[in-house]
């Protein structure tokens, strides 16, 4: 039985089971075979790459951002404004 030298032990990894289109899934597997790595693989880096590109987090940082303003816009409608001339003369910020 081979034994493989990882820098990660069996317990940091979770098992997951995802359902793919089959033609995406013939697609992931010859671009792996031409690449010359298992699929597995591949599809690792691909989804590392992605957890650590910028986009995601600026994506998640919109999402917040938007999150924050419904929430905004809800507590300005509790107070009884409805329109932003409203709020901004109430906040003494009309022209």
């Amino acid at each position: 039985m081979a034994t493989h030298s990882h820098s990660h032990s069996h317990q940091d990894f979770a098992r997951m089971t995802i359902d793919f289109p089959v033609m995406k899934h013939k697609q992931l597997k010859a671009i792996a075979a031409l690449l010359g790595i298992p699929m597995k693989e591949f599809i690792l880096s691909c989804v590392l790459e992605k957890l650590e590109s910028k986009e995601i987090v600026k994506s998640l940082e919109d999402q917040r951002d938007i999150a924050a303003g419904e929430r905004g816009i809800k507590s300005i409608r509790e107070r009884g404004y409805d329109t932003l001339e409203e709020v901004k003369r109430y906040l003494g910020l009309d022209d």
